[in-house]
C-alpha cells in the first residue's frame, strides 16, 4: 500500500509501505478522514520542529477492522473511533526520534509517524469509539474540544465569570462555546474583523479587536474589574501574547493553549507585576471522552466551520493550501482529507 511521507519541510515523497503485523493490545485502524489544521501547517512549514522524515496527520477517524486483545478493550472490531496522537513511548508502532525533551511521550505527525496512512495499528487505550450521532467529520474536531475542556479545567471555577479568550481560531470560537455552555462570558479578543465577525455568527456576543478601545471595551463589561482568567491560544494566533496578562485582573489564571510553533517568546513583565498564575496546555488525553460526549450533546457547533474536502492524492496541494494560509483571515477554514472512503 502506498503512503506519503515529509520527508522534509514542504516536500513529499510517496512510498509502498508493508503491512506491520499486530502486537498484543493493538487495533488495526482504516483511516476514513484525517482534518488539518494550523498544526500541520506548521509542520509543513518548518515552523515546528518534526522529526522528519515522517507520515503525517494528527486528527483522524477511521473504523477497527481487528484487534489483537489484551484484556479488556473499550473499542470493538466494527466501531468508528477516534485516534487520540498523544501517546506514551511504544503505545503507537513503530520508532521516532527524540525530540525537545520528549522522549516519553509519542505525538502523531510530529515525533513519530501520524495518520495519514490507508491502515495504522495503534493501540486500543488510543482509541475512543463515536456514537452513530457523531459523523466522521463532525469527530475530527474532537481533539481541539478536548484541549478547549483541559483549558477550562486549569482555569478552575468559570460559572458566571468573564474569561478572556485571545485569539478567533476554531479553537478560540470552540473555548467561547464551552464557556457559553458552563454558563460563562467568553470575551474573545482578536486583530481581524472577520474571525470576529464569524464568531459573532457561531454566538460569542462579547467580540472586540486587539485596539487603543480593547481596555475600555472590557472595562465596561467587567466594571473595571478585567477578566477573571484568560487563555491564549497558542497557534495560528496573530494577536501578541501578553494581551492576556493585560487584560487579566490580579492574582488569575492565564492558560496558553494549543500547538505553539518553536521559539514562542513570551514578555512576562506584566505578568509579573500582576502575579499571574501561567499554565501550558498542549495534551488533552485525559478528556478526549468528554469532547465526544459534548459532540454527541450538541454542546458545540461546529458545523459552522468551513471545510475544504481534498483526496488523498492532492495531499501535497491540501498542505501547500493549508500552509499559505496559516495566520490569514482564512485560517478558520480547515482541510479535510478524505482518505480512503467513507462508511
Amino acid at each position: 500500500m502506498k503512503t506519503w511521507h515529509l520527508i522534509a519541510p514542504g516536500e513529499f515523497k510517496e512510498f509502498e509501505q508493508s503491512e506491520a503485523p499486530l502486537k498484543t493490545g493493538e487495533a488495526r485502524v482504516k483511516i476514513f478522514n484525517v482534518l488539518l489544521n494550523s498544526f500541520d501547517a506548521m509542520v509543513y512549514d518548518g515552523v515546528m520542529n518534526a522529526a522528519f522524515p515522517l507520515i503525517p496527520g494528527r486528527f483522524a477517524v477511521g473504523k477497527i477492522t481487528a484487534i489483537e486483545e489484551n484484556g479488556a478493550c473499550a473499542a470493538e472490531k466494527g466501531n468508528r473511533v477516534f485516534l487520540n496522537p498523544v501517546f506514551p513511548d511504544k503505545a503507537f508502532r513503530g520508532d521516532s526520534t527524540p525530540l525537545l525533551g520528549m522522549e516519553s511521550v509519542k505525538i502523531a505527525g510530529q515525533t513519530c509517524d501520524g495518520f495519514l496512512a490507508p491502515y495504522v495499528n495503534i493501540s486500543t487505550d488510543n482509541l475512543c469509539a463515536l456514537p452513530e450521532s457523531v459523523s466522521n467529520e463532525t469527530a475530527l474536531y474532537t481533539y481541539l474540544i478536548a484541549l478547549a475542556e483541559t483549558a477550562l479545567d486549569k482555569i478552575g471555577e468559570i460559572k458566571g465569570k468573564y474569561i478572556a479568550v485571545v485569539g478567533a481560531t476554531a479553537l478560540g470560537v470552540i473555548l467561547c462555546q464551552l464557556l457559553v455552555y458552563y454558563q460563562a462570558v467568553p470575551v474573545l479578543i482578536d486583530s481581524r474583523t472577520t474571525r470576529l465577525e464569524f464568531a459573532r455568527q457561531c454566538g460569542v456576543t462579547y467580540a472586540f479587536l486587539n485596539d487603543e478601545n480593547l481596555d475600555a471595551n472590557i472595562n465596561a463589561i467587567t466594571g473595571a474589574a478585567f477578566a477573571d482568567g484568560a487563555i491564549y491560544v497558542a497557534s495560528g494566533n496573530a494577536v501578541v501574547n501578553n494581551v492576556a496578562f493585560r487584560v487579566t485582573a490580579p492574582e488569575k489564571t492565564v492558560v496558553f493553549c494549543g500547538f505553539a510553533p518553536q521559539n514562542l517568546q513570551v514578555n512576562l513583565e506584566m505578568a509579573l507585576r500582576k502575579q499571574l498564575h501561567i499554565i501550558g496546555v498542549s495534551d488533552a488525553t485525559e478528556n478526549i471522552s468528554s469532547a465526544v460526549n459534548l459532540l454527541a450533546n450538541k454542546a458545540v457547533d461546529v458545523e459552522r466551520f468551513s471545510r475544504r474536502t481534498y483526496p488523498l492524492d492532492e495531499l501535497p496541494r491540501a498542505y501547500a493550501d493549508s500552509a499559505a494560509e496559516r495566520g490569514t483571515d482564512h485560517n478558520i477554514n480547515l482541510t479535510v482529507i478524505d482518505c480512503y472512503g467513507k462508511l
